[in-house]
């Protein structure tokens, strides 16, 4: 599974880092001002990412489990096999009289 916090992060690090790169170049700055500004906004950009891409992982785990708890797996009974008392099969998909899907 993605990091999604990492990956936030370093799409808003980088942003952050051109951002400042780009207007410190227009602005005639000299290249060491340049870069130190864009390598303290590209720490600052990735803190900040981050916190947003903690805060989108957690929104996306609990939408998820409202989703899972509003459309649970339905289980039905086996009715292919013989007769047993209580068991219960989750079917995954159908399968027509020659054994290929449907």
């Amino acid at each position: 599974m993605v990091n999604k916090a990492g990956v936030v992060s370093v799409a808003f690090a980088l942003c952050g880092f051109s951002a400042a790169l780009v207007s410190g170049i227009g602005a005639g700055n000299d290249a060491v001002t340049v870069l130190l500004r864009a390598l303290l906004a590209m720490f600052v950009c990735q803190l900040v990412g981050m916190l947003a891409g903690s805060m989108l992982s957690r929104l996306i785990t609990e939408e998820q489990a409202r989703y899972r708890e509003a459309h649970p797996i339905p289980s039905v009974p086996d009715v292919a096999g013989p007769a047993r008392r209580g068991e219960v099969f989750v079917v995954g998909e159908a399968v027509d009289d020659r054994g290929t899907k449907s």
